[in-house]
């Protein structure tokens, strides 16, 4: 039945990531069963409006999941999921606020070293008298709730009564796309077009600066020798993919998942930026005649050379931070794969 797959998906929703399935499986077996007893009961398979007023009379998803929970000490497992949404929600926007804040006021004001912890303290000191007034909140809900019942049945609405239109949507799961023959060989194919294309860089330069190389030959500026070493660099990183490529073809390693190829590739990548960084003062323009053009040209060239040097760091910090929290990601899944099956 959809709408008792709709049900679970949301329960299981709240459920810990690490028994979700095993509590799911147990669930959708006792729902099945008092299924199969109230269409007994009526004598035929249940209508759409039978089904929709049977999975209706079901506990919220929540409170269903809510049995599966630990006993929260100071907050009830059923309050528990809202309380734990909005403490993550006010801690974040409440962080972000008190940041901006504190720099602010080290910005406008006279500090020293010595204000950088005050400045740390102060925000996680904001931070968790916001939780804990969240905390106290639905500490006292909860405590309203179990000893008034009756002079608060508010509190039982809100974690009581549900509409089915809440349930999430079921997403028809999708062929999985695998990847062909011919689209590994067309991959080859563009990487030994690229290499060809690097290869051609240095006689015909004009392929990557288009017409505007006149302007350029006209400028006083030229290239540093650390450019020479940086274009190597990516030429030996080109070549090292692209025969990976051509061994994977080989050998029929391209049906694989390729993580290792995907991350060494990665880390390769950021040697000819680490090479760039390297430059030697800085330079990677330098003046064709230092001797005559200096005292004009000087301070705008070391403005470009500047930009440059922010612009590599930036790059070089993006591509380092994606592949870390990739490689956590993949941990991560990892982690918890082995989680669940030695549960």
């Amino acid at each position: 039945m959809e709408l008792l797959d709709r049900y679970l998906e949301a329960v299981r929703k709240q459920l810990p990531w690490e028994r979700q399935d095993d509590i799911i499986a147990e669930l959708r077996a006792n729902l099945e069963s008092q299924l199969e007893d109230r269409q007994e009961e009526v004598g035929h398979p249940l209508t759409p409006d039978e089904a929709k007023a049977w999975v209706g009379q079901l506990p919220a998803p929540r409170m269903m999941a809510a049995r599966y929970r630990p006993q929260q000490a100071l907050i009830g497992p059923a309050l528990f999921p809202t309380y734990w949404f909005i403490v993550r929600m006010v801690a974040m926007w409440v962080f972000v606020l008190a940041v901006i804040e504190n720099a602010v006021r080290l910005g406008t004001h006279a500090w020293s070293a010595a204000a950088i912890p005050v400045a740390i303290i102060s925000v996680i000191g904001i931070v968790l008298a916001n939780v804990a007034a969240v905390t106290l909140v639905f500490a006292v809900i909860e405590y309203a709730g179990v000893h008034y019942p009756g002079r608060f049945p508010q509190i039982a609405k809100i974690t009581g009564n549900w509409d089915l239109n809440d349930l999430p949507r079921i997403e028809p799961v999708k062929g999985e796309h695998k990847r062909t023959f011919g689209l590994a060989v067309t991959d080859a194919i563009i990487h030994a077009l690229l290499l060809v294309w690097i290869l051609l860089l240095p006689r015909y330069p004009v392929l990557i600066l288009g017409p505007g190389l006149f302007a350029i030959d006209a400028l006083p500026y030229t290239y540093a020798p650390i450019l020479a070493d940086f274009y190597w660099a990516v030429v030996i990183f080109s070549v090292v993919h692209l025969v990976w490529k051509l061994v994977d073809l080989y050998t029929g390693a391209w049906m694989g998942e390729r993580r290792l190829q995907h991350f060494t590739v990665k880390l390769l990548g950021m040697i000819p930026l680490a090479i760039a960084l390297r430059a030697p003062g800085h330079l990677w323009i330098v003046l064709k005649d230092p001797a005559a053009e200096f005292a004009k040209y000087g301070t705008q060239l070391a403005q470009i050379n500047e930009a440059i040097y922010l612009g590599l760091r930036m790059v070089l910090a993006i591509v380092v931070i994606t592949f870390v929290l990739e490689l956590g990601k993949l941990w991560l899944v990892s982690f918890r794969r082995r989680v669940v099956r030695a549960h």
